[in-house]
C-alpha cells in the first residue's frame, strides 16, 4: 500500500467515524426533544382533563336541583339514570346522567330456573318449539354469565302478549331482582343544526373535536 493509498483509507475512517458521531448525536438529539415534547404535551393534556373534571361537577351541580325538582313536579323516582334538558326554541340540549351497569341480586336464578321449568312442561307441537327456543334467547348469558336487562324486559313484553300468568309470575321474579349500579357520570351538549334539521353533538373529548 502506498503511501497516498494510506492517507486516503486514513481519511475514509476519519469520515466514516464523523458521520458515526453525528449520527449519534442525531438520536440523542431526537431522544432529548421527545423527552421533552412529551413532558409538555402532557402538562397540556393533563391540564384539560382538570378543566373537564371541573367542568363536568360545575355542570352537573347546575341541573340538580332541576332534577330533583322534576322528580316532584312529574312524581319520578330515582330509578330514571339521565335526564334530557331542551331549550324551548329547541336549538340547545344537554343530557344529564349515569352510565348503567346491569346487575341482579341472587333471587334472580330462582326466576329462572322457574321459567325453564315452564320450558320443560311445553309440548313438541311447532309452536311451543318455537316458544321454547325463542324464550331461551331472552334468559341466555354473556361471556360473564350475567343476564341481559334488556333482553329480560323484551321476555316480560312477550309474556304479558301471550296472557300466561305462570311465565308472567316467574318472569316477574327476575325483574324484580333488577339492580342496577350507576357507574361513570355523563354529560352530553347537543345543538341543533337548523340546514339539516338534525341534532348535532358538541365535542367534548380530544377524540371527537374537529381540527377544521
Amino acid at each position: 500500500m502506498t503511501a497516498e493509498q494510506r492517507q486516503q483509507l486514513e481519511e475514509l475512517k476519519k469520515l466514516e467515524s464523523k458521520e458515526k458521531e453525528q449520527t449519534k448525536e442525531e438520536r440523542e438529539t431526537l431522544k432529548t426533544m421527545t423527552d421533552e415534547t412529551v413532558k409538555d404535551a402532557f402538562g397540556v393534556l393533563l391540564g384539560l382533563s382538570k378543566s373537564i373534571t371541573e367542568a363536568k361537577g360545575v355542570v352537573y351541580g347546575m341541573f340538580a336541583d332541576i332534577i330533583e325538582l322534576k322528580k316532584e313536579v312529574y312524581k319520578t323516582s330515582d330509578e330514571q339514570f339521565s335526564h334530557t334538558f331542551t331549550t324551548r326554541d329547541s336549538k340547545l340540549r344537554i343530557i344529564v346522567g349515569f352510565h348503567v351497569v346491569d346487575s341482579f341480586d341472587d333471587s334472580h336464578t330462582a326466576g329462572v330456573d322457574g321459567v325453564n321449568e315452564y320450558l320443560n312442561g311445553m309440548g313438541t307441537d311447532k309452536d311451543s318449539k318455537w316458544l321454547v327456543k325463542t324464550i331461551k334467547k331472552y334468559i341466555s348469558r354473556n361471556t360473564k354469565g350475567e343476564l341481559n336487562a334488556k333482553k329480560v324486559m323484551e321476555l316480560m313484553q312477550l309474556a304479558n302478549e301471550r296472557g300466561d300468568q305462570k311465565l308472567i309470575d316467574k318472569v316477574q321474579i327476575i325483574v324484580d331482582a333488577y339492580t342496577p349500579i350507576k357507574t361513570k357520570l355523563f354529560i352530553m351538549a347537543k345543538h341543533r343544526d337548523e340546514k339539516q334539521n338534525e341534532w348535532k353533538t358538541l365535542p367534548l373529548s380530544i377524540t371527537e373535536a374537529n381540527m377544521d
